[in-house]
């Protein structure tokens, strides 16, 4: 709701009852907060979901995030930055990683891979997507 004293007693009162009174009419005040999360995403590029995957998600599970932002930047962004996250297809997740192979990067193309399984694996937590495009993509 807020936090004290930046939202009185009073105020959190009448918030309370508002959200008791949605209750009553069968609507949940959490799912509605949850979907003003998401609501306006659908649109997502890839490019801008890179950055907030980046910020929430490997910045918080590793200590330098050099790596991750070059393969972002250099093999990923170039391709299929400026396609919404919902369009993303198996064989554009192919497409990335095959070319990686072809330039005689083979771990490397390992690393693009689990970074995009991981960042397409959020995008499917946040409700962007409905299957991670990385899993249905065979690249062998």
């Amino acid at each position: 709701m807020g936090k004290y004293p930046a939202l009185t007693l009073k105020n959190a009162r009448m918030k309370r009852d508002e959200a008791a009174q949605q209750v009553a009419l069968g609507e949940s005040p959490a799912k509605k907060k949850q979907l003003a999360k998401v609501a306006g995403l659908e649109d997502t590029t890839v490019a801008e979901f890179a950055e907030r995957f980046l910020k929430d998600i490997q910045s918080r599970d590793r200590k330098d995030v050099t790596m991750p932002r070059r393969y972002l930047e250099k093999d990923i962004l170039p391709h299929i930055g400026s396609k919404p996250v919902r369009d993303i297809t198996a064989e554009d997740v192919r497409s990335v990683i095959w070319r990686k192979k072809a330039q005689g990067f083979d771990s490397a193309a390992g690393q693009v891979r689990g970074l995009l399984k991981r960042m397409f694996d959020y995008a499917l937590t946040c409700g962007l997507i409905q299957a991670n495009p990385v899993s249905s993509a065979n690249e062998n």
